[in-house]
């Protein structure tokens, strides 16, 4: 066996002998099997050798020649470093294949690689915050990852801006050039993003990056960034107001440009990118703000939720903003996408400066939803909010939208001091909601012991009160009342009796005709007549006895009797005219009717706009009675009058009804 396999390894020794010529034929391809075996074992293993070898080869290949054309042209020890750093940075991630590898794939693929392996850290990039999902993907696909060695140049300063990076892994240093020396302005790590002032802005890259280790960064040609913007408008202004903020809040801008030039820069970035006028409003720059305003721009251009300029300054309050859109003539009662307004946003902020100065510009909560926004408040428990709301909303006991008042909505969410609060301010127990439930009934609905004792007791004082205060007026009504006043009433229907038997006038009888009114510059000097006047008395009662026993419809009812008397007083100045106002009316079927408020009618209009303002919180500008006639002088006002003293909105309203009416 030794022999034999000493003969196998070492051809041509000679160990085995042929001894006949079947022999000879064997042995002669036996040597050639493993003539040809030793053959293909040495070449295989040549070649394995020969393919590990080759990059060595090339890359040394490639030195060798970077060497020489660096000697050759005389570069400096750095350029000749970066290049042969380069070179050495190639060779090692040489077996990466990335973007070969990426090349082979299907698109759909490609971004789902993209998606997996760059996604997560693109979205922390500051310039894209707040981008929809849709556009970071479209970002991330065509990105391009790219490795830089140490010390190698990334970006050069006044380099034409023609793409900018996202540094994955590493450390990039920015450097500035001042007075021809370069200076370290600040370190990029990783999830930052280099270059992208001047790709954005279209100026000369305003630093250099070199990397300080081995960085993998992703980089973006500005063409195709600009080219996803357009069919990405709403994401390109928010790339535009973060790149807005990054250079107003960071040490970049005092090195590049005074604000104005910044502002001049931001105003128009290619591809019809602007900034924002919401963005400018949301961070209060008053200054910047007013402008853009001078330049032209719109102060009721919305964003993409809708929400002007005015909606963001009241709902951040800041004055100085919201005084400046609302001198260059912004819609104080614009409405964003949910329907609100700005003075809502203010009274949500607890901003009553903000909210007062809305008011005094004409600023309104959205007609007929008054009653939703007092039911969020009550919802959320919000004492300080449902407070400055009823500064401007006139009923609190209006209905929402799910036929449900505020007190109702207080008492499902169990808030105690929203309560409370409601009803201190006049809140209705006993209403019912749009399934018959007062807030009674639905506390017990839901079980709440605590709001049932809080409730019912409350209910009660407040029907103990309010009977306490009636017996009270009553007694005092009659403490006041003069002596002899009844007495005087009497002879008071009995002249009236006598002086139209006088003049020969019918009294009044089942048929209905009415009879001539007696004036009363007639009556009311013999009111009261002189204790000796007796003269005529049994023919007066003669007559007083016939006009009691006549119909119920005479005019010398109990009614008529105390309209004489007041005419009387009213005339002497011993008791006030008393009148009632409502904000609303009544045939506007568009709002609710409110319940009006009973006055003592003041000596002109002003002082009474001023009382009705005061007492609806609102700004009236005409004075209407029920048949719709204008009021324009005050003593055309008389005792017991329904006046309705109306706003400019509601005047619109009412004028517009009366259109439709007519046609």
């Amino acid at each position: 066996m030794y022999w034999s396999l000493t003969t196998l390894a070492t051809v041509g020794y000679g160990d085995i002998h042929s001894q006949n010529t079947h022999e000879m034929i064997f042995n002669f391809f036996y040597m050639l099997f493993n003539l040809g075996l030793t053959a293909y074992l040495i070449g295989n293993m040549t070649n394995l050798v020969v393919h590990m070898t080759g990059r060595t080869r090339n890359y040394r290949d490639s030195v060798q020649a970077v060497s020489s054309f660096a000697i050759r042209n005389r570069l400096p020890f750095r350029l000749r470093d970066q290049m042969l750093d380069h070179i050495r940075l190639q060779y090692r991630t040489e077996n990466l294949h990335q973007e070969e590898t990426l090349a082979l794939l299907p698109k759909a693929i490609r971004s789902s690689l993209a998606q997996h392996l760059f996604l997560p850290r693109v979205e922390k990039v500051y310039l894209f915050q707040g981008c929809s999902y849709d556009f970071m993907l479209q970002l991330v696909t065509e990105m391009k990852a790219e490795y830089f060695a140490p010390r190698e140049d990334i970006i050069l300063h006044n380099e034409a801006p023609t793409e900018f990076y996202v540094l994955v892994s590493g450390q990039v240093e920015l450097l500035a050039y001042r007075d021809g020396r370069e200076q370290h302005h600040r370190t990029a790590r990783a999830g930052d993003v280099i270059g992208e002032i001047g790709a954005l802005c279209y100026k000369p890259q305003p630093f250099t990056a070199r990397s300080k280790k081995l960085s993998q960064l992703l980089r973006i040609n500005r063409n195709s960034f600009l080219n996803i913007i357009q069919g990405n408008a709403d994401d390109g202004q928010i790339v535009v107001d973060n790149l807005y903020q990054f250079l107003k809040d960071s040490s970049i801008r005092p090195a590049l440009w005074t604000p104005l030039d910044m502002e001049a820069l931001m105003t128009e970035i290619g591809m019809n990118m602007t900034l924002s006028i919401c963005n400018v409003a949301a961070k209060g720059d008053n200054r910047l703000l007013e402008q853009f305003l001078k330049r032209g721009r719109d102060p009721n251009k919305a964003d993409f939720g809708g929400r002007t300029p005015l909606h963001i300054v009241a709902a951040n309050g800041f004055y100085d903003c919201l005084e400046t859109l609302l001198a260059y003539g912004a819609d104080p009662n614009i409405e964003d996408d949910d329907g609100s307004v700005p003075l809502w946003e203010a009274i949500q902020g607890r901003h009553t400066a903000i909210a007062k100065l809305l008011w005094e510009h004409g600023a309104r909560l959205v007609s007929g939803k008054e009653a939703d926004m007092l039911c969020r408040a009550a919802e959320s428990g919000s004492v300080d909010i449902l407070e400055e709301l009823l500064k401007y909303v006139p009923d609190i006991n209006s209905l929402n939208s799910d036929g449900s008042t505020s007190l109702h909505i207080a008492v499902a969410a169990g808030n105690t001091e929203a309560i409370n609060f409601l009803m201190e301010h006049g809140a209705d127990p006993e209403i019912c909601d749009c399934k018959g439930l007062r807030p009674y009934d639905l506390a017990k609905q839901h079980k709440q012991e605590g709001l049932l004792n809080l409730l019912l007791p409350r209910k009660r004082a407040e029907d103990r009160s309010t009977g306490q205060e009636k017996v009270a007026q009553e007694t005092e009504k009659k403490d006041k009342e003069p002596q002899g006043m009844e007495k005087e009433k009497q002879e008071q229907q009995k002249e009236t009796l006598t002086e139209q038997a006088e003049h020969g006038h019918n009294l009044p009888g089942s048929n209905g005709k009415t009879q001539k009114k007696i004036s009363i510059n007639k009556v009311a000097p013999e009111l009261f007549p002189s204790p000796g006047a007796g003269g005529g008395k049994p023919a007066v009662e003669g007559v007083l006895h016939k006009a009691e026993s006549s119909s119920n419809s005479s005019m010398f009812g109990a009614g008529s009797r105390t309209q004489i008397i007041s005419k009387h007083f009213m005339e002497k100045k011993e008791l006030p005219l008393r009148v009632k106002i409502y904000r609303h009316y009544p045939k506007d079927r568009q709002v609710t009717r409110q319940p009006g408020k009973l006055i003592n009618l003041p000596g002109s209009l002003d002082a009474l706009f001023k009382i009705a303002s005061e007492q609806f919180k609102y700004s009236p500008v005409k004075i209407f009675t029920d048949n719709l006639a204008e009021i324009d002088d005050i003593n055309a006002v008389r005792d017991n009058d329904n006046l309705y003293i109306i706003d400019q909105e509601e005047l619109e309203r009412v004028l517009r009804a009366c259109e439709d009416s007519c046609f």
